[in-house]
């Protein structure tokens, strides 16, 4: 309410005050007071706050991928650099030439000619992946290149898992509350029966959960304890957070840097992070002499920050034989396991297999002569793996844990779905291609001969962008994935009946994973919510065993 009338007065006071001018939106929040009063809006606020948690989680998993979709759009799709003669050089009429020191290319949608690529940044190639991931395709980004189209292709099926994944989590609250609103209605006896049960099956009690945190925040010591030897220490403190207080401030710290190396990351892709080298000049235009590189201070910067990944890596590796197999997550079925054997076994982890390839391109670079050209360009982007290192917070790990369990128990399901979707895609490709392309004509506007389809408007005729099967397959899952990026479509009316019928049956093939997903997280959900509350409310527990000890001084 503060907010919102504010800005009012503080305009008398300031001359630019048009800034000011958007906080009086923070009025409309006001209707969420009205909550108090009217049953409906209740239940949506009520949802929203027992959906926190895991969609909280779910937006920041959702980054990561929309980081890592972006980079390999833009290495796909924008790191080829030209200085051909027409973006380098004036036009006939004279003026100024549009690229002078080069630009960076792609090939054009009838892969025949190169265009300046619109992915001129990560920034950029992320905004088309959430207008992807979320099939609103605005059309203004698409892929023209194979491998371009193949990361959409990708990227089209990841979205709809993770449309999936939030329904499910809203879904599962809103059922449980309306439920509950509805045995309202019933006797006080039912209603308190009614209303525990359904409570202690699916909310999160959030105040219980802070006040756990907080007291293993505070029964934290300064290094960690009970453990057999120094290794065993060293291991602990790299490795989990909740050993003790250098060991959640070193996690912190590490934090900060992932999130620091991963912003440098994709400022180094912005044009405004780029220069021209010196050496490039009109008797001097060629890719290699021109193509523009980033400031020094990233380089700098990145090497900084490999070699503290690295140094992580390498003491945790070392150490890990003298910790318990539990502290560092290795099951066992036969008691004690060996010092190599565990080693072993932590190595190859999924997420201790993230933290080597999220180093690894970067000693490929300097070992292999040219690393850094435009051929080693796309190794780069497995350094932003580095990014899954902040899932080993005890929190997220748990959550996401769950995540890949529902998506494990329905991955059976889904891939028949995605075989069925292959066998469709064939399908309709075929007819839209033999609907749309198979006219052939030489004639004045044709004089190499090509096949044609009518124009938009019926009165003309153009050349058909559905060259071959292959082809449409691209026009299919852009249509059935619903994204429509509107840089192919049908004229002919058979062509558009083809269309329509696959609209429908994209709307099936959606419809089928999502119901899959959402059944599968219907029945982990529960059980991650008891979870979520013993590990809030419950202070933290390590056996102490020495009998547990796989090493000793």
């Amino acid at each position: 309410d503060l907010i919102a009338i504010l800005p009012f007065y503080l305009e008398f006071l300031v001359e630019d005050s048009d800034a000011l001018s958007v906080f009086r939106l923070a009025r409309t929040i006001r209707m969420f007071k009205l909550a108090k009063a009217q049953p409906g809006l209740g239940v949506f606020v009520e949802v929203v706050q027992r959906s926190g948690e895991p969609l909280a989680i779910l937006i920041f998993f959702n980054g990561i991928i929309v980081i890592l979709f972006g980079s390999l759009m833009y290495y796909a799709e924008g790191k080829r650099f030209s200085v051909a003669p027409e973006f380098t050089s004036a036009s006939e009429e004279g003026g100024v030439a549009p690229y002078p020191t080069g630009v960076y290319v792609r090939l054009n949608q009838a892969l025949k000619e190169d265009e300046v690529s619109p992915f001129r940044s990560i920034p950029f190639a992320m905004w088309w992946a959430c207008t992807t991931m979320t099939t609103v395709g605005y059309g203004d980004l698409f892929p023209t290149t194979i491998w371009g189209k193949i990361v959409a292709v990708i990227c089209f099926y990841v979205g709809i898992v993770f449309l999936a994944l939030p329904i499910s989590v809203l879904g599962a609250n809103f059922e449980d509350i309306y439920r509950a609103k509805l045995a309202a209605k019933q006797t006080p006896e039912q209603v308190a029966l009614r209303g525990s049960q359904l409570r202690l099956s699916i909310q999160v009690p959030t105040q219980q959960v802070s006040a756990g945190v907080l007291a293993k925040l505070s029964g934290l010591k300064f290094l960690p304890v009970g453990y057999p030897n120094w290794r065993a220490k060293v291991f602990a403190t790299l490795e989990d957070a909740g050993s003790s207080l250098i060991a959640r401030w070193y996690s912190v710290f590490m934090m900060c840097f992932i999130a620091a190396s991963t912003l440098a990351f994709i400022c180094e892709s912005m044009p405004e992070f780029n220069e021209t080298p010196a050496a490039c000049g009109p008797d001097n235009l060629t890719v290699e002499a021109c193509e523009p590189e980033p400031w020094v201070g990233f380089d700098t910067f990145e090497t900084i920050c490999i070699s503290l990944f690295t140094v992580d890596y390498v003491l945790r590796i070392l150490f890990v034989h003298a910790s318990t197999a539990a502290a560092c997550g290795v099951s066992t079925s036969g008691g004690e396991m060996a010092g190599a054997k565990q080693t072993w076994f932590y190595m190859v982890q999924w997420l201790n297999i993230m933290d080597l390839l999220a180093i690894l391109p970067f000693y490929i670079e300097l070992a292999i002569p040219g690393g850094t050209s435009g051929g080693m360009a796309v190794l780069r982007v497995t350094r932003l793996v580095r990014i899954f290192k902040v899932l080993k917070a005890p929190k997220l790990r748990s959550c996401v844990g769950m995540f890949i369990n529902v998506l494990r128990d329905s991955l059976s399901a889904l891939v028949m779905c995605w075989i069925m979707t292959l066998l469709t895609s064939v399908f309709f490709a075929s007819f839209v291609h033999f609907a749309e392309g198979s006219k052939y004509k030489i004639n004045e506007d044709f004089p190499e001969g090509a096949y044609v389809r009518p124009t938009t408007d019926g009165y003309g005729e153009e050349e058909t962008p559905y060259r071959c099967i292959v082809y449409s397959l691209w026009w299919f899952y852009v249509t059935s994935t619903t994204v429509g990026y509107g840089d192919d479509y049908p004229t002919t009316t058979f062509g558009r009946f083809i269309g329509i019928a696959t609209f429908y049956v994209g709307i099936v093939l959606i419809a089928l994973p999502i119901t899959i997903v959402g059944n599968s997280f219907n029945v982990h959900y529960p059980g991650w919510v008891e979870e979520y509350k013993a590990e809030g409310t419950a202070p933290r527990q390590r056996d102490d065993s020495p009998a547990l000890a796989l090493g000793d001084d």
